[in-house]
Order: C-alpha cells, then sequence, then structure tokens
C-alpha cells in the first residue's frame, strides 16, 4: 500500500473512529464485485457519521490525494453496484447517516438523509399513520431513495419521476466546503422544503449523475393517498398491436389520465418474476422453445406483451370516468384486461372462478401484487427482487444480495420518444441484440412521462457459469453501440460504459470538464463517474 495511503487511512481512522475505517480482505473484496465482471478495487470503507465527518473525510482525501467514491446503500445493482468507476478507490459509506430529519403530512413533505432507505421511509410513513406516500422504487427496498434520485432513477406513483420531485440538496464540495441549495441557503427559510428552483442558478441538477459532490440530505415531496384507487392489468400477444396500443397509452398519460409511471413489459421480463428458469425442462438450453413458450403463456397468463397501470381518483364517479376511458383505449389492442378496486377485493370469493375463465388471471395474486402490495401505493416489500434470480441455478436465498451471491445482471437504458413507431423499431432492434449474443429478449418500457419511455434492457444470468460475464458483456456493449447509433441514447450507464459520453457535443464537455476542474483540481472526487 502506497505511503499516502497509510497516511490517510491514519487520518481517517483520526476523523472518524478507526473501528469505522474498513481495512479486511472480505468486505473489500464483496464491496469491488457488482452484478457483472469487474477489475477495479476498493481500497478501504470510510463509513462517517455526518455531514462534519463526510467533510473530513473528503479534506483528507484531498491532502493526500486519495480517490474516494460515494454510496448511499450500494445496491446500485445492474449499474455497478459499489465499485468504484476508477482502478483504485476507497469507499465513502453514508449508510449512517440515515436520520429522517424532517416530516410535514400537510404539505407532504420528507427530508432524509443519504444513508436513509426506501424500506425505512415506507416503515416511517406508516407508524405516521400518513395519508400521503412515497414514490416506491423499481429495484430493492434497501436502496436509497436519495442515491436513486442522484442517478435520475425512477419509481411508481404520480410522482414517479423522482428528480422531478425534490429540492433542496445538503451537499459537500471535492474540498469540503458544505453547501445548502435551493432556497435552503437562506438560514430560516419556510421556502427551503417546499419549492424546488430557489432564487438565483440552481444547481441541483449539477448533482445528479456526476462527481462534483456529495449529496447528503434532500426533501422529497410524497403523494396523497387516492379515495379510489383502481389498478389494472392486461396482456395480448400480436406484435402489431404493440405501436398502436403505445400511441393510445400517450395520449391518456399527456391528458393526464394516468398519472403513474406504468409499465409495459414483453413475455421474458414478465415470466422471471414467476419463478426459476426451468432448466431441466429445457434440458440446458438457454431460452424456452416456441412450444414451452406457449404453454407458459397458458398456465400463468402472460402474452407476448403484458401492461399494468394505475387510476388516482377521489371520488366513484371519478373513477368509473376515468376507467371507462382507460377502456376503450386499451380493449380493441388486448386479449385480456383485469381492473381491481376495493369493490374487488371485497367480493374476491365469489369473482374468483369468473375471472379465472374470463381472463386466465389468478385473482388473489393479482389483488396481492397489483393492490394491495403494490409499488403504485408506495408499497414495496422486496417482490420484485426475486426476479434478478431468475438464471441463477441455486435460487434466490431468504435475504438476497445480487452482489453476494454472484447474480449475473446488467441493465442498459436507451430513452425512447413516446411513439408507437418508435417502441416498436427500438423493442425489435434490442431484442436482435440481446438473441444475437444467446440470451432472451428481455425488455421492459417504463412510462415515466408523457414524451419519454425509459427502456430497460435486462440481461440476466449466473456469475458462476464459466465463460457468461464475458459473454454479458460483450451483449451488454454491442446493445449500448447499436441503440446509441440508431439515436435512443441512454438514461443511465453503467461503470463499464460511460465511455460513450466521449460522444457528446464538444462544448458541453469542454463545460463539465471546466466545473470539475473548478471543484475538484486533484481528481480525488469518483474519477471516471459520469464524464468523458
Amino acid at each position: 500500500m502506497p505511503l499516502t495511503q497509510h497516511l490517510a487511512l491514519s487520518d481517517w481512522a483520526s476523523a472518524i473512529g478507526s473501528e469505522h475505517v474498513v481495512v479486511d480482505t472480505a468486505p473489500l473484496d464483496l464491496a469491488s464485485s457488482a452484478t457483472y465482471l469487474t477489475s477495479n478495487r476498493v481500497t478501504a470503507i470510510l463509513r462517517p457519521a455526518d455531514v462534519d465527518q463526510v467533510s473530513e473525510c473528503l479534506k483528507i482525501a484531498q491532502r493526500h490525494r486519495v480517490p474516494l467514491y460515494p454510496i448511499s446503500a450500494g445496491k446500485n445493482w445492474g449499474y455497478g453496484s459499489r465499485v468504484p468507476t476508477s482502478s483504485q478507490a476507497a469507499i465513502l459509506d453514508l449508510a449512517r447517516l440515515n436520520h429522517i430529519v424532517d416530516f410535514s403530512e400537510a404539505l407532504g413533505t420528507v427530508t432524509v438523509e443519504a444513508g436513509v432507505t426506501f424500506a425505512q421511509l415506507e416503515n416511517f410513513l406508516e407508524e405516521q399513520k400518513s395519508q400521503r406516500f412515497m414514490s416506491a422504487p423499481g429495484t430493492t427496498p434497501a436502496a436509497s431513495p436519495i442515491g436513486n434520485a442522484l442517478e435520475r432513477g425512477w419509481g411508481f406513483g404520480p410522482y414517479s419521476d423522482r428528480f422531478d420531485f425534490m429540492c433542496g440538496m445538503q451537499v459537500v464540495l471535492p474540498d469540503g466546503e458544505v453547501v445548502e441549495t435551493g432556497l435552503e441557503r437562506f438560514p430560516g427559510s419556510k421556502s427551503g422544503k417546499i419549492f424546488r428552483w430557489g432564487v438565483g442558478p440552481w444547481f441541483d441538477g449539477m448533482f445528479t449523475q456526476s462527481n462534483l459532490g456529495v449529496v447528503t440530505r434532500m426533501t422529497i415531496f410524497l403523494a396523497p393517498k387516492p379515495t379510489h384507487f383502481v389498478s389494472f392489468l392486461y396482456r395480448f400477444n400480436d406484435v402489431e398491436r404493440l405501436a398502436p396500443l403505445m400511441d393510445n397509452l400517450r395520449e391518456l398519460k399527456m391528458r393526464g389520465i394516468l398519472r403513474t409511471n406504468f409499465k409495459v413489459q414483453n413475455f421474458y421480463r414478465k415470466l422471471m418474476d414467476r419463478g426459476a428458469y426451468p432448466w431441466e425442462e429445457t434440458g440446458g438450453k438457454w431460452c424456452l422453445s416456441p412450444e414451452q413458450e406457449e404453454a407458459r403463456k397458458r398456465e400463468q397468463a402472460v402474452g407476448t406483451w403484458n401492461g399494468a397501470g394505475a387510476l388516482y381518483c377521489w371520488s366513484k364517479a371519478q373513477a368509473a370516468a376515468e376507467r371507462e376511458m382507460v377502456e376503450e383505449a386499451l380493449l380493441p389492442y388486448v386479449d385480456h384486461v383485469l381492473f381491481l378496486d376495493q369493490e374487488t377485493l371485497e367480493r374476491k370469493d365469489e369473482l374468483r372462478d369468473q375471472v379465472k375463465e374470463k381472463t386466465g388471471y389468478n385473482l388473489d395474486s393479482c389483488l396481492h401484487r397489483y393492490y394491495v402490495n403494490t409499488r403504485f401505493i408506495g408499497v414495496d416489500k422486496g417482490l420484485g427482487v426475486g426476479g434478478a434470480y431468475w438464471r441463477k441455478r441455486t435460487g434466490m436465498p431468504e435475504n438476497p444480495d445480487l452482489d453476494k451471491d454472484r447474480v449475473g445482471f446488467i441493465w442498459v437504458d436507451p430513452i425512447l420518444p413516446f411513439l408507437g413507431s418508435e417502441v416498436r423499431q427500438a423493442t425489435d432492434l434490442a431484442g436482435s441484440v440481446q438473441r444475437k449474443h444467446g440470451f432472451d429478449d428481455n425488455l421492459g418500457m417504463n412510462c415515466v412521462t408523457e414524451r419519454s419511455i425509459f427502456m430497460t434492457a435486462a440481461i440476466i444470468y449466473d456469475r458462476d457459469v464459466a465463460g457468461d460475464d464475458e459473454r454479458a458483456l460483450a451483449c451488454a456493449q454491442d446493445l449500448t453501440h447499436t441503440m446509441m447509433g440508431a439515436g435512443y441514447t441512454l438514461g443511465r450507464l453503467t461503470t463499464f460504459n460511460m465511455d460513450v459520453l466521449s460522444q457528446a457535443q464538444a462544448g458541453s464537455q469542454k463545460l463539465q470538464a471546466t466545473i470539475k476542474a473548478a471543484l475538484d483540481p486533484g481528481h480525488i472526487l469518483a474519477p471516471g463517474r459520469y464524464e468523458p
């Protein structure tokens, strides 16, 4: 270990306590592991307790020129987990900054530190018997709302475009200076937790998908719980219906009828939530035969394409009217549709057989996943994590950890125009690349905004199978460059495909480099993260 690192470790131990400076081999090896092959190494893990200790850790890193890589919960699965983007770095783990520091039921705001998890926030709101709800994540509930917002991730509910519904950051700059953004920079401001933009230059966006500062606190907006909640799911097998259906869904989104992010998922994306891959039945073959696909479509009520959505209403009349509009948009293009509401829940015993016969859906399962324990109203009990173990031959353990369990998982996330023709072209293109490399075409569309779709192409495999790491990375790189070449620019990047930023316009690259050089001349904070 270089002398500078030894000196930094000694100073960090004095600043935050030696018990919070981790240098043991086993935790460093685990922190250097992701859901795909990585070569960069974690040299130490620092666990500061508060913003002052975070500031001191950065000052020490600058003094000794030791790179630091900040994480919130370290659950950036599919994008790199906790692994630094540079060859070696110490992790600045913010998990101990786990306080919910302010909450307003009336205004629907909650201020949290970076180490607060979705599960912690959900439990807090339940304890408060709050009539507000968080935007539940598309990842594990052990992830951080701040971490996800800074990646510009999305969730579910009316506030699903997460970064659009936050304000007032506390940020530690690379030199250790602590700054407040928005109106929080004015001491005693009553406006800091309710108004995004502040006054004067707005800096918040600089600290998302960047290496310009460490965000330690943020205020999140919460949505009101509807008095009349309706969810629905549907499926269809004719791929020619995909484009016109997406155009109809766009119009419902434009008109404010569909206010949540809603999903449209293909066969393999949907199937991976229904249990482990049937290796024995397929004789070890990677993909199901056409006959096996058809059998599963019938047995498990899965279509070539599948969708789900929700309505947030304040009267029975509003719910009936909005449901009618959704039915009108869906019915020409779907084979089966099922609406779920309070009446369905109360009458489930008498409706169960009727629903099964008419739609093929298991009513109890649908109510559990899409109405009672649904992300659409801020409930997240980890139901989505199991799908990541789709290809893992040992199955999912009681306490899943994708890095520790050597689950192979890579996301490639192009942004599509919300046009049916573009969706059809992009899904055909992405699926062909996945199949070319021997993977199933595992695709989903997250309809987060009225004009754009966050498409997720998943490459799922078992890291314990020799050669599959290399095959998966080759597929991901091919998929990245193919989609970028077709004009579908990625919305989030993994630690291995940040080179696509070198394709950005020269002026924007210069601006980014100029800001980085001004704030972090030693290039100590997360070098290589979201920069050319």
